[in-house]
């Protein structure tokens, strides 16, 4: 098993964790997004939570989610970021990536670079009652990549455990619930109220995405 398995599966412990934690802290929501944020483990600062319903089946809006394998499909979609590149592809269910986004707070926080671990593992549940028959997941972190070292180009900034759960309704199979968790250190020195507000509206817009791309997937389906 290589470091990026071993880093891989603790990720997907760790936010295993956070899903089934209660005590979360209600933020304002955003175009039908809830939110909520706890301390962080990792560094001072927030970990979110944002969830919402989409009108839409599971599997596309998972498919949606999915890394591509070029820059051009994912940036043809996503206008959130500057950049994206797949450094390297492990398996169908692990990669690595590059990401570098667009300055955020009208210019008060810098454009970051992101090197990260992808993990997807799909999850069914076969016990009656429970709203979810099924919930797929697309597990990330910060790894070191040797393509990728540090420069002085761009900030690096780390992302601890986090990930996107698509989960299918039982009785509704045009419906199903996204839960993202963010547990992103962005580096520097930015008062924790500038990302409060910065954090959750960026990770709202990437959602809006995602919805605007499954749309797209059933209309030339």
């Amino acid at each position: 098993m290589s470091s990026y398995n071993v880093q891989a599966t603790k990720i997907e412990s760790e936010v295993l964790q956070y899903h089934n934690q209660q005590g979360w802290t209600a933020m304002e929501s955003i175009k039908g997004v809830a939110v909520w944020y706890r301390e962080s483990p990792h560094f001072a600062g927030h970990l979110y939570k944002f969830e919402c319903d989409i009108d839409m089946p599971h599997d596309i809006v998972y498919n949606a989610m999915k890394l591509p394998a070029t820059t051009e499909e994912r940036l043809d979609w996503d206008k959130n970021i500057k950049h994206y590149q797949c450094l390297e592809k492990l398996s169908d269910e692990l990669m690595i990536g590059q990401i570098i986004t667009h300055s955020a707070a009208e210019g008060f926080i810098s454009p970051r670079e992101f090197v990260f671990l992808y993990f997807c593992k799909e999850y069914v549940n076969s016990s009656p009652g429970e709203d979810f028959d099924q919930v797929s997941w697309i597990y990330s972190g910060s790894v070191d990549h040797p393509s990728r070292p540090p420069t002085v180009a761009y900030v690096r900034a780390r992302n601890y455990p986090g990930g996107y759960a698509v989960s299918r309704y039982r009785e509704n199979r045009n419906k199903c619930k996204l839960t993202l968790y963010l547990n992103v250190d962005m580096g520097g020195n930015i008062p924790q109220h500038v990302l409060d507000s910065a954090v959750p509206s960026q990770q709202v817009a990437h959602i809006e995405s995602v919805r605007s791309r499954a749309a797209q997937m059933i209309k030339t389906s």
